[in-house]
């Protein structure tokens, strides 16, 4: 008896099933890190940006402040050239929205002071600059100035002023001495002669030259005749110093004197100024 036939249907491959995707709580699909961490760059970068746009904002406007006040320096104090001005601090637009700037530097070169004589270099530290509501002054608590006298521009000036018994003596010759002193070499009706002197402040602004000793070939009795080198007494005025300062010391080195000078309540304006 024959065995019955059963056909078979070829099996098909199971259809893979699409992977589940899970989803969390909220229903929201989580944020991927990368995409974080972009935007975070991108702030960081965005917060830099504009601090730097601040600060250049800030660094040209103190560079365009200390322009304009050198210019109204200048204009106030007569002087033949624009000064270098320093404005310490930072930032600088707060100073200026309040009004008052703790530290200030001025620097004045070849200050022509009086009598023809030279300043060379004159460095003025302002502490306590307190500007009014309309910008047109300002009162400085405290000023502090050095100043630089080279021994050939005291010599320039004293061969212009210095007379002995109303004669003219010519060119003066000034070096450093030491101790404080110097040495004057001018000529007098032919003669060469030389002094050593004393440089002292007196009064206001004022060099008092004093000879303590005297070198000459001339015997004592020609030298009385010709009007005695003693009188290399000499007093010289500085006149009106910027900011009405008022010199306190000199210092002697073999190529300069130095001098400081002091102000207190000093008024500035357009047009004056004045110690309170």
């Amino acid at each position: 008896m024959p065995i019955p036939y059963e056909w078979e249907q070829p099996k098909q491959d199971a259809v893979p099933s699409k992977p589940q995707r899970h989803r969390n709580p909220g229903g929201r699909r989580p944020s991927r890190p990368g995409r974080r961490t972009s935007r975070r760059t991108k702030w960081l970068i965005a917060l830099v940006i504009l601090l730097g746009l601040l600060v250049a904002a800030d660094r040209v406007a103190l560079v365009v402040a200390e322009d304009q006040l050198a210019s109204r320096i200048q204009s106030s104090q007569h002087l033949s050239q624009k000064p270098s001005v320093g404005i310490a601090g930072f930032p600088f637009l707060t100073q200026v929205v309040s009004r008052d700037f703790p530290h200030a530097t001025v620097d004045i070169h070849g200050l022509n002071a009086n009598n023809g004589l030279v300043i060379s270099d004159l460095h003025a530290d302002l502490r306590g600059v307190h500007v009014d509501s309309g910008f047109n002054g300002a009162t400085v608590d405290t000023l502090v100035a050095t100043a630089q006298l080279s021994y050939a521009d005291i010599a320039k000036a004293l061969s212009s002023q210095f007379r002995v018994q109303g004669m003219q003596v010519g060119t003066v010759q000034v070096t450093y001495a030491g101790n404080d002193q110097v040495k004057a070499a001018y000529d007098l009706l032919g003669v060469s002669l030389s002094a050593t002197v004393d440089v002292t402040l007196s009064g206001t602004n004022t060099l008092d030259f004093k000879s303590v000793s005297i070198n000459t070939p001339l015997s004592g009795t020609l030298l009385s005749s010709l009007g005695s080198p003693s009188n290399f007494n000499y007093s010289y005025n500085l006149g009106s110093l910027p900011f009405g300062m008022d010199l306190t010391q000199l210092t002697f080195t073999p190529s300069t004197v130095d001098i400081s000078a002091t102000g207190s309540h000093v008024n500035l304006s357009q047009t004056s100024v004045s110690n309170g």
